[in-house]
């Protein structure tokens, strides 16, 4: 209780800087474009901004991950910065031209963008590297069945600044006791049998050991649970999983309105797109294929061709692999950016898919993952999205059954501001290169401690 105390502490700290920085900055960039002036029909509205610019920020902080940030890498964290600068000033500005009264020159904006990430930039990395010292390397117990390779394995691959993989386990070997108390923190596969599962919560909670759980189904489905009680009898009642009408209608204004939007700003984009493409082989520019939305309702999703005509003639219908061959040179750019999914606002605009929601799945494939994976027949109980939790928190290569999760804890947390964090992390995953490529085949854990050089126990 006391560490969770400091850590709040802390965290409050590191944003009371953070606002004070930023304030700086835009002080310290009025002085530069006024001097020392300050004649009030600027001054004022200034000083007026200042409130509405701390409320934009803390929003655009939590939302491009800054809240948290030591599983993040110190050039993540930089180019979360940059793009929370960026935006704030922007949004500033555009919301300064339609409130007169806020009104003043576009030079502060800029001026301000560029110390505040400065700034901004020196401190979060000072904060960083205090953290991870703080935290320390702890050693990381993996239990589970089939599946605890390979979250062990997404541990190296992913959080090697914070934990060290020391043992992996089956949950019924009879050295599992010692494995838990060799280690501090404890990573629980959703493949360990129910009753199994809460005796080794029970006991590693008493042992006072930190513990992550990957969520079964009916775990994710008690979370927003409504407490309420029969008598003297707890109960809890569980959320439905669809979007009320009132939440079905703000999320469609939204859609409407950045369709529209989008469709115009990037018109440029996919004319240049489109220009590239039929230069390559004279084939069509855009591709349309069947796919399923809200309801299992079938309708023709439109795309920018990324891969040569009739690709999938011999193949039948397939996933695209890792430096798939079928991708053209522009596709694979197009690809990398995300740049081929923009006509899809057209299909967001009639109203067959949102901008947030489960990405939209063929429907062979969603009767195959239907079948293998509880979870997966639920994303369509939603409108097919653009973007969304998988495609944010997760990536091309997550397992379907990993992106089912993602799906349902959307649609299970829904809410309007929600929408637009997903937005907003998906301006800033564009240009990730981890998060897009396309399915590849997964090192094993024997694999990937073989190649690294590291001394684990496996026990599975």
């Amino acid at each position: 209780m006391g560490k969770r105390v400091r850590t709040d502490l802390g965290d409050l700290m590191i944003l009371a800087v953070d606002i004070m920085l930023l304030i700086i900055a835009f002080i310290l960039s009025y002085f530069l474009v006024y001097g020392t002036s300050t004649n009030s029909l600027v001054w004022d509205p200034f000083v007026e901004s200042v409130p509405v610019m701390v409320l934009l920020y803390v929003f655009l902080m939590a939302s491009y991950g800054l809240w948290k940030t030591t599983r993040l890498g110190i050039g993540e964290i930089i180019y979360s910065v940059f793009l929370t600068a960026g935006t704030l000033s922007a949004l500033c500005f555009v919301i300064s031209r339609f409130m007169i009264d806020l009104a003043y020159p576009k030079y502060i904006f800029m001026a301000g963008s560029v110390l505040s990430f400065v700034l901004l930039s020196i401190w979060r990395s000072l904060v960083y590297w205090l953290q991870i010292a703080e935290h320390g390397r702890k050693d990381l117990l993996v239990i589970g069945g089939k599946d605890a390779g390979r979250i062990a394995v997404k541990a190296i691959e992913g959080m090697s600044r914070l934990y060290r993989v020391r043992a992996v386990s089956d949950w019924r070997s009879e050295n599992l006791a010692k494995y838990i108390e060799e280690n501090e923190v404890v990573f629980l596969s959703d493949d360990i049998e129910g009753e199994e599962k809460s005796s080794l919560i029970d006991m590693l909670m008493s042992m006072k050991k930190s513990v992550y759980v990957v969520p079964e189904n009916y775990e994710i489905n008690i979370l927003k649970a409504h407490f309420e009680r029969v008598s003297d009898k707890p109960l809890i009642k569980l959320r439905r999983l669809e979007l009320t009408i009132e939440q079905r209608f703000l999320k469609r204004i939204l859609d409407v309105v950045l369709s529209i939007i989008g469709l115009i700003v990037f018109s440029p984009v996919v004319a240049f797109a489109a220009w590239k493409i039929k230069a390559y082989d004279g084939g069509p520019v855009f591709y349309t294929q069947e796919r399923l939305t809200r309801g299992n309702r079938i309708f023709r999703i439109c795309k920018l061709r990324s891969m040569v005509m009739d690709a999938e003639r011999e193949t039948g219908p397939s996933l695209a692999e890792f430096e798939d061959g079928r991708v053209t040179p522009i596709g694979r750019r197009l690809r990398a950016s995300r740049l081929d999914e923009i006509p899809q606002l057209y299909n967001v605009l009639k109203g067959e898919m949102s901008i947030v929601g489960p990405r939209p799945e063929r429907q062979g494939f969603f009767e195959e993952f239907s079948r293998n994976i509880p979870d997966f027949k639920y994303r369509t109980v939603v409108k097919a999205g653009l973007t969304g939790y998988a495609q944010v928190y997760g990536s091309y290569t997550s397992s379907p059954e990993d992106k089912a999760k993602y799906d349902l804890l959307y649609i299970k947390e829904y809410s309007f501001l929600r929408d637009i964090k997903m937005i907003l992390l998906t301006m800033k995953i564009m240009f990730m290169k981890e998060k897009a490529g396309g399915m590849r085949k997964e090192p094993d854990i024997y694999e990937i401690a073989r190649e690294k050089g590291l001394d684990i126990t496996i026990d599975i």
